[in-house]
């Protein structure tokens, strides 16, 4: 349905003036519609809905849940069309995403127990209010910040899911299993159109509402699976988005820059500025986001410390290779 329903909504779009015009930081060739994200949010629901009318151990399982998933989702996902319009403030954002974590956390859906690896697992207390608050900032945010480049939080997000599914699956989690089918499906609808040279943009209402999405995976997975695995695997499914998000807030503190204020420094945007086409840029990112779904797979099969460790190193290489990319082109 969703890739259905794509080429009327980019039409209606043109018709209403719904476009993202080029200017400032937004460099596209032409206007561009960005009511991806209405697409994205209803077709979500719509497919979530579905399946809690046809399968009742699903209805069962969310039924606690969904009235507080959907409030806080659309909470998230109206301030991300406000946002679109208007360009909200940064403080003003962070309040909308503040009040659905808050929204999620009053319904059960928390995070109360860390894991920190060769150390074991901790239980939060108090300070599990603030842990549920900054992962949904993070994850929130972290798949924001890397809707740069035509089709790149699409595919993205899109093998994250992959990795989140296949973790729901060996550990039995049906929710997370269902929120990912339903993302995977209604994301590859979009893709078509949203691969350079993009019809349509997903724009701040869409990686908001897939970044919220993901948010409530990672939070659902170790509340009904208490394992290592379903702690971990979050982290490594959206690595990328979290890699970027890291490196640009080291970056920018470093540079004295404000950390909220959006730039060119992307490894997104250095590496077409040397070069590389955009095309081959979005594959670039994907293949390192298939290769983290590797480690997903492997978690499973083989000792998780060898795993870790083997982890910490790729990552390492990920992060070095940005920061050599990042000192030439000051150089340059």
């Amino acid at each position: 349905m969703s890739y259905i329903a794509m080429p009327m909504l980019i039409r209606l779009s043109h018709r209403f003036g719904f476009l993202d015009r080029p200017h400032g930081r937004k460099r596209h060739a032409s206007p561009t519609p960005f009511a991806g994200g209405w697409s994205i949010f209803i077709f979500f629901w719509l497919g979530l809905l579905i399946c809690v009318r046809l399968l009742p151990e699903l209805k069962n399982e969310m039924v606690h849940y969904l009235p507080s998933f959907f409030v806080a989702h659309a909470l998230v996902f109206v301030g991300g069309v406000i946002d679109d319009f208007v360009s909200l403030r940064a403080p003003v954002k962070l309040v909308i995403q503040i009040a659905a974590a808050s929204i999620l956390f009053s319904s059960g859906l928390k995070i109360d127990t860390i894991y920190i690896p060769f150390s074991g697992s901790y239980l939060l207390g108090d300070l599990s209010y603030p842990a549920t608050v900054l992962w949904v900032l993070l994850i929130v945010n972290a798949l924001n910040i890397v809707d740069g480049l035509d089709g790149l939080a699409t595919g993205l997000s899109i093998i994250g899911a992959v990795g989140l599914l296949y973790t729901a699956i060996k550990l039995q989690i049906p929710v997370v299993a269902a929120l990912t089918v339903i993302l995977i499906a209604v994301l590859l609808g979009f893709l078509r159109y949203n691969f350079p040279n993009a019809r349509i943009f997903m724009a701040n209402s869409g990686s908001h509402s897939i970044g919220f999405v993901f948010a409530v995976a990672a939070i659902y997975c170790p509340i009904k699976s208490y394992t290592v695995v379903a702690m971990l695997v979050p982290l490594l499914v959206l690595g990328v988005p979290l890699l970027e998000l890291g490196i640009t807030f080291l970056r920018r503190l470093i540079a004295g820059k404000s950390v909220i204020r959006g730039d060119f420094g992307h490894l997104f945007h250095l590496l077409p500025r040397r070069g590389v086409s955009k095309v081959k840029t979005v594959l670039m990112f994907w293949g390192v986001a298939l290769a983290l779904q590797i480690f997903v797979f492997t978690l499973f099969l083989f000792d998780r410390r060898i795993v870790f460790s083997i982890l910490v190193v790729f990552m390492a290489v990920i992060a070095g290779w940005f920061l050599f990319l990042l000192k030439r082109e000051e150089q340059n």
